[in-house]
């Protein structure tokens, strides 16, 4: 492959009124060992201080250009970026993460030489920051941490495991942009949104290629936007719609879908957790987010539980917000 024909690839990264953990983001892009790239920085509404810092950024690489929208979340920033991206090729990027300096060059790899996958992803690690390191990029800092999930072992679909839970982090795929294309926009969600778009995507099927090095790291810190998500009222609402989204997705991939076939211990599990959520859900006083949920996880499973019935069996008595603070003094 010659250097004219190696493909721009478009990293997006939403932000919100942060610096230090931003440029160490921005660094990893900036040190990939494949070009030409190009970095988009979707300033989601920052308050001045911190939109002067990303102009400052801009300044320092070609690569960078930072589009500014009103704070919409991280799902409407992504969407701006994507339908800004210039690349064959599109890299997400939280802007509290890190991608490896080989992520490019060993993903395209794959997806370059078959043209039928639209996804490759590799082992995503997780490192809890200090503070006090001097380059959040210096891999012996977390080139020896432990695969996180399911990124240390190669699977042939997202589903069904991704109905358990969000097996990857947003930095560990590269996809091709046209496939996206076909995925549809980001929903204007602050919780959950990242699940379900993952899901969407799983609905879609086909294979992933996987590169078994690690290729992103989840910096752990004080700042994540999905703290008090299962209390904050408008977080809530926002993972409602996701849940059901996810749902949406899991039955459209089961009906089209021959092999991976998603099972009734991978239904069941999610009916758990959906029922849980709609039980904090009620507890916040959000009635159609509980009732849209209770829906969910009964149908998931085809008929009520034991603790479905045991529920609204108390909240007859109790009162539907009696009834979800019961459960959670209890630890149901």
């Amino acid at each position: 492959m010659t250097h004219q024909a190696r493909p721009l690839v478009t990293t997006i990264i939403p932000v919100y009124n942060r610096q230090e953990l931003l440029a160490a983001s921005v660094a990893s892009v900036i040190a990939q060992t494949h070009r030409p790239i190009e970095i988009l920085i979707v300033d989601d509404g920052s308050s001045q201080e911190y939109a002067q810092f990303y102009a400052s950024l801009a300044k320092q690489h070609s690569e960078i250009t930072v589009i500014t929208q009103p704070n919409q979340g991280p799902g409407a920033a992504r969407e701006t970026g994507r339908l800004k991206a210039k690349g064959e090729f599109i890299q997400y990027l939280d802007s509290d993460d890190l991608i490896a300096p080989q992520k490019f060059t060993e993903q395209l790899q794959a997806l370059l030489s078959d043209a039928s996958i639209h996804i490759c992803y590799g082992q995503c690690v997780e490192y809890r920051t200090t503070g006090e390191e001097r380059d959040l990029n210096d891999a012996m800092l977390w080139k020896h941490l432990p695969p996180m999930r399911l990124t240390g072992t190669k699977q042939k679909a997202l589903f069904p495991a991704i109905l358990r839970e969000r097996w990857w982090i947003t930095s560990a795929p590269l996809y091709r942009t046209s496939f996206l294309q076909k995925v549809g926009p980001w929903l204007n969600l602050i919780n959950e949104e990242d699940w379900e778009y993952d899901a969407r995507v799983a609905s879609f099927g086909g294979e992933i290629a996987y590169t078994p090095k690690i290729v992103s790291v989840r910096l752990l810190h004080q700042e994540h936007l999905s703290a008090e998500g299962s209390v904050d009222p408008a977080k809530l609402a926002d993972r409602c719609r996701a849940r059901c989204a996810i749902y949406d997705s899991a039955k459209r991939y089961q009906a089209n879908s021959n092999s991976c076939l998603i099972t009734k211990s991978d239904w069941q599990f999610f009916s758990k957790s959906t029922f849980l959520l709609a039980r904090q859900c009620a507890k916040a006083n959000l009635q159609s987010e509980f009732e849209s949920l209770l829906h969910v996880s009964i149908e998931a499973v085809g008929s009520k539980t034991v603790a479905h019935r045991v529920f609204l069996l108390a909240v007859r008595f109790l009162g539907i917000r009696g009834a979800a603070t019961l459960f959670v003094w209890l630890g149901k």
